[in-house]
């Protein structure tokens, strides 16, 4: 297997947040494929100029996308038995995700793998936004300069485990809620959304645009005058 690094731990979260594996008789042949599916508009960049490098220069995976078009969804689609090997040897489940899936053992072991993985699991099922509330008199809808991190998925295992490895961080979390089919947690303190992304790094260019869209002009300068975005870009 091949050794893990921050790169394909980051692999790992996004398989975690937006991958699925299959394995079916095709013509008298077993085909394992492993599938990434994502926004066509937000997450086609992501996926060009973090993932598919990532895939490519550790797993010789290919860097083919496709449009979805009746879903406006894009596809990665890779058929390789060694990637598909990859995922199965972390214990991750073919079929259904469900509530089966869960950070692996081998990430745990290192708060930096830990982290990079739960990088990837945002950038694929998290959420930046700013905050709202009731409007009243007085007072906007919006809260301007107020940012809120969401995680929002199917599996409470998840969930669980990225609520712990970021108390540990510091980061103030707030309680899991249930929405429809889904456990949600958010991170509404301002100072520990900048911790959130001080810690984890910016990797998609979609999440990033969006919180420096919504933080004071002040933050908006020093953030871009600092490393917390090349940290985690400068190598693969």
């Amino acid at each position: 297997m091949v050794e893990l690094n921050e790169a394909l731990a980051e692999l790992i979260g996004a398989f975690i947040g937006d991958g699925c594996m299959s394995s079916y008789m095709n013509n008298g042949r077993i085909r394992n494929v492993t599938l990434f599916t994502g926004n066509w508009k937000n997450d086609v960049p992501y996926y060009q100029n973090r993932i598919i490098p990532i895939v490519t220069k550790y797993l010789n995976g290919t860097k083919n996308i496709y449009h979805r078009k009746s879903h406006n969804c894009m596809n990665y689609v890779l058929c390789s038995k060694e990637i598909f090997q990859f995922f199965c040897k972390l214990n991750l489940p073919v079929g259904v995700k469900g509530n089966k899936i869960k950070i692996p053992k081998e990430v745990e072991i290192s708060e930096k793998l830990t982290l990079a993985c739960v990088r990837g699991i945002f950038n694929t099922d998290g959420s930046v936004y700013r905050r709202y509330s009731k409007q009243y008199a007085g007072h906007s809808k919006a809260y301007r300069n107020y940012a809120i991190v969401q995680f929002k998925m199917k599996s409470l295992k998840v969930i669980k485990q990225i609520k712990k490895i970021l108390e540990k961080q510091g980061i103030k979390i707030n309680k899991i809620t249930k929405v429809l089919n889904c456990h949600v947690i958010r991170i509404t303190d301002q100072n520990s959304i900048k911790l959130f992304f001080e810690t984890c790094g910016f990797t998609h260019p979609y999440h990033k645009g969006r919180y420096l869209n919504i933080i004071k002009k002040p933050d908006r300068n020093k953030l871009l005058k600092g490393d917390m975005y090349t940290n985690v870009t400068k190598g693969l």
